[in-house]
């Protein structure tokens, strides 16, 4: 009930999330995953990240890739990269 009720502030105020459980970056630590220099992106927070293997976080940096718009460019790429190296 408490994850329902922050989680419900957070997209009020406007906060993303975890693409997997859902929970909110307002009061969940998000797993930032550097893919070139000066740039990380963050579809999974730390808890989800960890009980994954790179293999079974794929689709979740995917999803991110598609929501950007980016499929088949270099930043595509490279964020498929460093989800592939556990980063």
């Amino acid at each position: 009930m408490i994850a329902r009720i922050r989680n419900a502030a957070g997209v009020i105020a406007g906060y993303g999330g975890c693409y997997r459980c859902g929970d909110t970056w307002n009061w969940k630590t998000a797993h930032s995953t550097p893919y070139e220099e000066g740039r990380a992106c963050f579809p999974l927070c730390e808890e989800c990240w960890s009980e994954l293997t790179p293999d079974e976080r794929l689709p979740y940096y995917e999803e991110l890739v598609a929501v950007w718009g980016e499929r088949g460019s270099a930043r595509h790429r490279a964020i498929i990269a460093a989800a592939r190296a556990g980063l």
